[in-house]
């Protein structure tokens, strides 16, 4: 395909700058209990227009002895994805486990939870996290 089709393939599936995500990971000693937590913070979700695709393991599952599954969030809007961040986050922090999770979302995304959470953490690179 060509660049100039780029844009029109984009926008039909709803990615970047058509379409706003955020990626919730979970890291755990086995799979099984990263899916699981995943799933229980898919259920205290209020999704509005936000769509929350199924938890799936990650494309490179195991890294360093641990265990990485994804939740894909997406919204044709950033206005309904922050609304439901601003709600949702404090929910997941509450969940117990031995589960670590984030949420990865865009520069602009960032800033939003930096004014409304500013107690939580932001990593610019997960490389750099140590336990």
């Amino acid at each position: 395909r060509s660049s100039a089709a780029l844009p029109a393939v984009r926008r039909g599936s709803g990615l970047t700058p058509f379409g706003h995500l955020a990626l919730l990971l979970g890291v755990a000693g086995r799979l099984d209990a990263a899916l699981d937590f995943l799933a229980r913070a898919r259920e205290l979700a209020v999704p509005g227009e936000v769509t929350l695709f199924d938890p799936v393991p990650m494309p490179m599952a195991r890294l360093a002895g641990r265990e990485r599954a994804q939740l894909l969030i997406e919204a044709p809007l950033r206005r309904p994805l922050h609304a439901l961040l601003r709600t949702w986050l404090p929910a997941i922090a509450g969940l117990r486990g031995a589960v670590r999770w984030q949420v990865e979302i865009d520069p602009f995304c960032l800033a939003v939870l930096e004014k409304h959470f500013q107690e939580v953490k932001r990593y610019g690179d997960i490389k750099k996290i140590t336990r």
